[in-house]
């Protein structure tokens, strides 16, 4: 004969599963584990680029411009990357500097 603690146990350890089983069937359903970036908004498209080198990919866009430089980082905000290398994913190739213009009135 099972004692009411017992069988209270087996009603928190299903209750527990049973939140578990869900929480995971929203994340599969909201898209949480998807591997591969998604590009369904009204805005986005996803763009193909392509590279002159082989040894390169074309970026996703937007990415912002991080080059390796004697062993360190240097980003530039005001440009865009335009290709990878495809072994280290750095940044290699980049578009124009992006120049804005400010209104003086």
């Amino acid at each position: 004969m099972k004692s009411k603690n017992q069988e209270r146990n087996i009603y928190y350890a299903f209750f527990v599963l049973l939140l578990i089983i869900i929480f995971l069937m929203s994340c599969s359903c909201l898209g949480v584990f998807k591997l591969k970036e998604n590009f369904k908004g009204n805005y986005l498209y996803k763009t193909h680029y392509t590279c002159d080198d082989p040894n390169h990919i074309p970026a996703s866009t937007p990415e912002i411009c991080c080059t390796m430089k004697h062993g360190r980082f240097s980003c530039d905000n005001m440009r865009n990357c335009k290709c990878k290398n495809k072994d280290t994913g750095v940044c290699e190739v980049c578009y124009d500097k992006i120049n804005i213009k400010k209104n003086t009135r």
